[in-house]
């Protein structure tokens, strides 16, 4: 377990790259200095431990606007908002309860940009509330979704994402059908 308070105390203001790997918490707290990290573009967050760790101190992301690319890896993600980045990676994630994140976004009580996101990668991650609201993802040109077994049918509202070019959605055995409304994806190549 690694709490905020356990972070010593590093000033990194130059740092465009931060990777972050552990193997053995169960829980992860983001560490506080990655607010003055003004200029960081990339940040991985790593779990190489058995299970999926749980990450909390999302809201310390609100103030990189540099931030290009965020990957997490075999983690799960509490309900708290994600500023929202050119490129994102949820790699081996698991959302959770992504429906208050939403709910704050949509009301405005939250630090998430949604415009600034273009690319989306979700792999391996529990993607059934996130793709619920397109709100979340307004200007996402580009969004795979792979691997990610929890979903059994594509919801119709992800054809309300009018700024879609390519939808990438692979290995789901149980997908049967696309949604009648696929059409309005007029954007789509």
């Amino acid at each position: 377990e690694m709490k905020r308070w356990d972070w010593p105390d590093l000033d990194l203001p130059n740092a465009e790259v931060l990777i972050l790997n552990f193997d053995s918490a169960t829980s992860y707290f983001l560490p506080p200095f990655l607010q003055n990290m003004k200029n960081l573009k990339v940040l991985v967050v790593a779990n190489h431990g058995s299970n999926r760790a749980e990450l909390d101190g999302l809201f310390l992301l609100s103030s990189l606007n540099k931030l290009k690319r965020v990957m997490f890896r075999k983690i799960s993600l509490p309900a708290e908002p994600l500023r929202m980045v050119e490129e994102g990676s949820l790699l081996w994630s698991r959302v959770w309860k992504f429906r208050e994140t939403v709910t704050s976004i949509i009301t405005g009580a939250s630090p998430v940009q949604p415009q600034d996101l273009h690319k989306l990668s979700l792999v391996l991650c529990d993607v059934r509330h996130l793709l619920h609201i397109p709100s979340l993802f307004p200007s996402v040109r580009d969004l795979e979704i792979d691997y990610c077994t929890d979903l059994d049918e594509l919801p119709d509202t992800i054809c309300h994402i009018s700024s879609l070019e390519k939808l990438s959605i692979t290995n789901f055995p149980d997908l049967l059908s696309l949604p009648e409304s696929i059409d309005k994806l007029r954007k789509l190549k």
